[in-house]
């Protein structure tokens, strides 16, 4: 039998559902008391980003997603080359936590805010970027979290 992670999710998804971790972000904040973005711990604290995946594939996780959701510009008010950095930490860190235990890694997007149409042609540009630091990465996985604005 194949490992899980070497079987495409489409197969798997017809054998049975699949359990995700849970609210990251909401998480952290809640073990270290802390008002801070957690997308920032995957370049400050990776140790911790790496303690909570394997706490989700512990409790029995078969996907976790990336602690990516507001890794993009204006969120963590950093310029590009910082957030792709973060990216690929976070995916990575990630790979690590599921390396070797059958567990799908998703490359997780939040909402980037906008409100005029310069910035929405910045914002649409951003997420192309996203996608390909992700690509790079060997992502295969998307979610796109709560995005209240389908315009996006």
């Amino acid at each position: 039998m194949r490992k899980q992670e070497n079987i495409k999710i489409q197969e798997k998804l017809k054998e049975q559902k699949l359990i995700l971790d849970g609210a990251f972000g909401t998480y952290y904040a809640q073990i270290y008391d802390t008002k801070e973005l957690p997308e920032l711990a995957n370049i400050h604290y990776p140790e911790r980003v790496r303690r909570i995946h394997e706490e989700y594939i512990e409790a029995g996780a078969m996907m976790i997603r990336t602690n990516t959701f507001a890794a993009n510009t204006i969120l963590l008010n950093e310029p590009w080359e910082a957030v792709k950095e973060n990216i690929r930490q976070g995916y990575r860190l990630a790979k690590e936590s599921a390396k070797g235990k059958g567990i799908y890694v998703a490359a997780d997007i939040g909402q980037i805010p906008c409100n005029s149409q310069t910035v929405r042609e910045k914002v649409s540009k951003e997420y192309v970027e996203i996608c390909n630091t992700f690509l790079e990465e060997g992502a295969e996985i998307f979610v796109f979290e709560t995005f209240s604005d389908l315009d996006n």
